[in-house]
């Protein structure tokens, strides 16, 4: 198979170094990385304040074990709150200051800088600790069932709700209190339906969704209204609403439709005195924040022009504590893969911009007195780590610090982000990193990196989600051995308008598959990048083009590393409709048109790598944990066995109780040392002196 338009990227990459641009690189003599270095790094998720604005608290993941952390934010203090070998799950602040957690299956109360002491015990898969809002009370899942402990009375009573406990789509909080206390709304799965209750502390459900759809991201408006959204299966309709408790009557109060599949959901925020919902909406191309008021219905956008208000998946945005301001992320007026921090007056309608970058601020929230906004930040020369920036003017303050000091600068390759065409001409985003010691007078490998997602982005530098600030990381280290490295945000990934994003439909492993390989022909076209030595290799969707770029365009790669990706999409789906029961369909499978039929059945066949498996020439390297939760273990199964009945040149290495992303640091120094050798092998070796098998 033969992309027409390959010279095309080729020109392409001839006319941007004619241009005279040069991205930066390391002299020769710049401080060296190891693989330990760049794995050092910590990972920090966004924090919550305290309910007196004093403390925030966050999960600190230190290379696969993650802990509970607080701070003093006016001098900067840090404590641990939690210890052991466990992971801390679900926490949440009470109105004394004391934090609710979950950690090796139980529920334990501390205040940071004291020893905690456990509510539950024996591992009984406890999580969603949730206090009161008078902090009397604290509910949480307890394997799935809901309870509530009252300190008062030291009694603990059981919600008998139908189903079990689930996390909600945006934020993935599945128990959320009224206001007043009095009543808990409940995100359950009943059978095979996701549905929302409200029960009272007696257990009694008052009110239930009646919709065959399922429901989706909830919060109260006040003591007796509760807003709620619900999406058909193949995420083409989502309609958000709100129930009046009292009454039961029900309200629609916007509809969102795509016939190509709808973006991933964040969570709708009522502003403080339930005036009003501010939604993350797609009217046109951009998804950007609306607020509509609930007495008029009126339904304005925050800010005009072109962007995109959202950073990524689990990103937010905030009130502040009188309604009157929002802050949210946007990469308005910037390129395409950054974020700022901006400020809406909705009282006023008008924005503006709070951060400068570069790089991402996301994850922003007003402390409880209005006087601070915590965010999280990453940028080219530093991983994602928290910052308080003051409301009324100042400069912004780090409180966690995740980046080893001797990761430094000196030792750093900011990205270049450019466009090449692909094959019908589209611009394709990505980002060119060049080697330490760069000349261009010499000969390079080069690799093509794909993420995941596939609603994903690479980010200018540092991403604040883990697993691609790993890879990130791990690029440094590649420039430092010599390697080019271009990363594609192929069409399907996020950031660059609604068409970008869904310039895949009907088209997964063909119209985005031709992104990436005209991609490789770009970096030839740059003249410094060796032809026959360029690798393609991704995780999870990434993972899934590599298998592609490999059996469909055999001649292009002269090898390919797949991390969990997808082989072959029927078994992937048979196997995610018992994995996630009644969970929306983001992504691939709405992106196909739906289920198999007359109409999309080319687009199925196309989509699966397998179903071109005899094509596959060059060797492959694929890597999976025996514990993926978001793809079948039976892909990497089916691999090898298609690829021994056919002798085709593969090696697969399975790591045993791992998840999809990988968790901990000692898998991903095994992955990656994996990697590089591959590269080294196949890349820097003449074709004629390579090994004859990866094994």
């Amino acid at each position: 198979m033969k992309i027409q338009n390959q010279t095309a990227a080729e020109e392409a990459g001839r006319r941007f170094w004619q241009s005279g641009l040069r991205p930066r690189s390391l002299p020769a003599t710049a401080p060296p990385l190891s693989l330990e270095d760049v794995l050092a790094i910590r990972h920090p998720e966004a924090p919550r304040w305290s309910r007196d604005g004093k403390w925030l608290a966050w999960r600190w993941d230190d290379g696969g074990l993650i802990h509970l952390w607080a701070a003093l934010v006016e001098s900067g203090d840090c404590f641990q709150v939690s210890q052991g070998q466990n992971s801390v799950g679900g926490f949440d602040w009470g109105s004394d200051g004391r934090l609710a957690y979950a950690q090796g299956g139980d529920i334990s109360i501390a205040r940071p800088g004291d020893p905690a002491r456990p509510l539950t015990s024996g591992g009984t898969k406890a999580d969603e600790p949730r206090w009161s809002p008078d902090g009397a009370r604290l509910a949480f899942s307890l394997g799935g069932v809901p309870h509530v402990f009252d300190f008062a009375g030291m009694s603990l009573t059981v919600l008998r709700v139908p189903g079990r406990v689930v996390p909600a789509s945006g934020d993935g909080v599945g128990l959320r209190w009224s206001p007043d206390g009095s009543l808990i709304a409940i995100s359950i799965l009943d059978g095979r339906q996701r549905d929302l209750a409200v029960v009272d502390l007696s257990g009694q459900v008052i009110w239930r969704t009646a919709s065959a759809d399922n429901e989706n991201a909830f919060a109260w408006i006040d003591a007796g209204r509760l807003h709620y959204t619900s999406v058909d299966p193949c995420c083409r309709r989502r309609v958000h609403r709100v129930v009046d408790l009292k009454t039961g009557h029900e309200r629609e109060l916007v509809v969102e439709e795509s016939a190509k599949g709808l973006k991933w959901e964040l969570t709708p925020v009522v502003r403080p005195g339930g005036r009003s919902i501010l939604y993350f909406l797609t009217p046109e191309n951009w998804p950007q924040v609306h607020c509509l008021d609930l007495e008029t219905g009126d339904l304005i956008r925050l800010a005009d022009g072109p962007g995109d208000d959202t950073a990524f998946q689990g990103d937010f945005l905030s009130c502040s504590r009188d309604g009157r301001f929002a802050v949210f992320s946007s990469n308005r007026q910037i390129a395409p893969n950054q974020r700022r921090l901006w400020l809406a007056d909705l009282e006023l309608r008008t924005w503006k911009p709070l951060t400068e970058g570069p790089g991402t601020d996301c994850c922003a929230s007003f402390s409880p007195d209005g006087r601070s906004i915590a965010y999280l930040h990453c940028g080219p020369y530093e991983s994602a780590d928290i910052w308080v920036l003051p409301f009324k003017g100042g400069p912004a303050r780090q409180i966690s610090r995740s980046m080893p000091a001797r990761f430094g600068p000196q030792s750093i390759t900011a990205p270049t982000h450019l466009t090449y065409p692909s094959r019908d001409g589209t611009p394709v985003h990505g980002d060119l990193f060049l080697p330490k010691g760069f000349d261009p007078e010499n000969s390079y490998p080069a690799v093509v990196f794909l993420h995941g997602g596939m609603s994903r982005q690479m980010c200018h530098g540092w991403n604040p989600m883990r697993p691609y600030a790993v890879f990130h990381s791990f690029h440094q280290y590649l420039l430092h051995k010599g390697f080019v490295i271009l990363s594609v945000d192929y069409r399907g990934s996020c950031g660059y308008g609604r068409d970008y994003e869904e310039g895949s439909f009907m088209g997964l492993c063909v119209t985005d598959l031709e992104d990436v390989i005209a991609g490789a022909g770009f970096l030839k076209g740059l003249g410094f990048v060796d032809s026959q030595a360029i690798a393609v290799y991704g995780l999870s969707y990434g993972g899934y083009l590599t298998l592609g770029a490999l059996t469909k365009y055999p001649e292009t790669f002269s090898v390919g590393v797949n991390v969990a990706g997808v082989y072959d999409w029927a078994q992937w789906v048979r196997w995610r409709e018992e994995q996630w029961v009644g969970a929306p369909w983001y992504g691939a499978y709405t992106r196909l048109g739906g289920p198999p039929g007359t109409e999309n059945a080319q687009a199925w066949l196309e989509a699966s790598p397998r179903n071109f498996i005899d094509q596959l020439k060059r060797p492959l390297l694929s890597l999976m944990g025996t514990a993926d939760e978001r793809v079948d273990y039976q892909q990497l199964e089916r691999i090898v066995s298609d690829c021994v009945r056919r002798g085709k040149d593969f090696a697969a290495l399975s790591y045993p109780g791992e998840t999809h992303m990988f968790s901990y640091r000692h898998t991903w120094a095994d992955a990656f040392s994996r990697i590089e050798q591959a590269f080294e092998r196949y890349l820097k070796q003449p074709p004629a002196k390579r090994p004859s098998a990866m094994i």
